[in-house]
């Protein structure tokens, strides 16, 4: 168990959860982001049933979100990498590395709140998190998400959000 108390999920990835019992893993508040119309077997309906709308968690107000108890030192995240071996393996971060790269990121990079990042590349890899996502939260601006676009997708993308960073 992490000791997360809150899972955000997308609709593709419930089927990868669906036999597991939220309430068992510890997790007291769940959300779903909801993609494109996708075929549910009976777990996957059941575990979509036990989450909120992502939209909720959005429009909660800061004061109305429990406080957060974790220390600098505690786990934040597992990044998977293959490295120069090809063999797998998990690279720990916590919270205080998590944050200074953001901090690192965002003075280097002179990242502000008025950009608009466009991501293109899975959330999970360093180089959208780590290079993008996270010292773009720390900045204040917007991140665009997307998964797997065509170069139409992109350039639509780039046009409604008005993007002025790209990850591809």
């Amino acid at each position: 168990h992490s000791g997360a108390t809150t899972l955000i999920i997308h609709t593709d990835k419930l089927p990868e959860i669906a036999a597991l019992s939220l309430a068992e893993l510890g997790i007291a508040r769940g959300y779903l982001v909801v993609g494109a119309a996708a075929r549910q077997d009976a777990n996957s309906a059941r575990c979509a049933k036990e989450l909120g709308p992502f939209a909720e968690l959005l429009n909660t107000p800061p004061e109305k979100l429990p406080a957060p108890t974790f220390g600098p030192r505690q786990l934040a995240t597992i990044m998977y990498t293959s490295g120069t071996t090809s063999r797998p393996k998990g690279v720990v971060q916590s919270q205080e590395s998590l944050w200074q790269c953001a901090r690192i990121q965002t003075a280097t990079m002179q990242f502000t709140a008025d950009d608009v990042h466009l991501v293109t590349t899975s959330a999970s890899h360093c180089a959208a998190s780590f290079g993008l996502m996270f010292p773009n939260i720390h900045a204040g601006g917007v991140s665009v998400l997307m998964d797997a676009p065509t170069s139409a997708e992109v350039a639509a993308a780039i046009a409604i959000h008005r993007v002025t960073r790209c990850q591809m």
